[in-house]
């Protein structure tokens, strides 16, 4: 398909609708949700899951079914920051068997994973030009009554 790809129901809402054209009615509903990390996601990549999933959920554009999109961002967050550690420690160019200088191969890998990662975080929402589109109100405060009532305690007997 052409064209630019279509943003979902809950991202053209933070952003107030500005087309002002009918949502997708037909567009699918998951659960939200903070998925479970994956238990392949090494240190660094968890500890960018924990900083980020509570945040997206709290901004409502998070369901579980996004586990494997937020994990591929977390995970090339890790390797960003393992090639940023590198590049470093070994500096920005290197010299090949050659003997010429050449870029190193840390830079390279920064690069391919600043571009991945801004990907990803582009579709949550997650950077300053995606954010800057979104309006977010609050959402409303639920009245403890009601909560109590809907309560799944709330009416059984026995």
């Amino acid at each position: 398909m052409k064209g630019r790809k279509p943003k979902p129901n809950a991202m053209k809402a933070l952003a107030g609708n500005p087309g002002k054209r009918e949502l997708n009615q037909d567009e699918p509903r998951f659960e939200a949700g903070i998925p479970d990390p994956p238990a392949f996601l090494n240190k660094e990549a968890k500890v960018e899951w924990d900083r980020v999933a509570v945040e997206l959920y709290a901004k409502g554009v998070l369901a579980k079914v996004d586990r494997a999109a937020l994990a591929a961002y977390c995970r090339w967050w890790a390797v960003f920051a393992k090639a940023s550690e590198e590049l470093d420690n070994f500096g920005l160019m290197q010299t090949a068997q050659s003997g010429y200088e050449a870029p190193s191969g840390w830079l390279a890998l920064m690069k391919q994973a600043s571009e991945q990662m801004h990907k990803f975080a582009t579709e949550f929402g997650m950077t300053p030009s995606s954010r800057s589109r979104l309006k977010v109100t609050p959402p409303p405060k639920q009245d403890e009554f009601e909560t109590f009532l809907g309560s799944p305690v709330v009416g059984k007997i026995g």
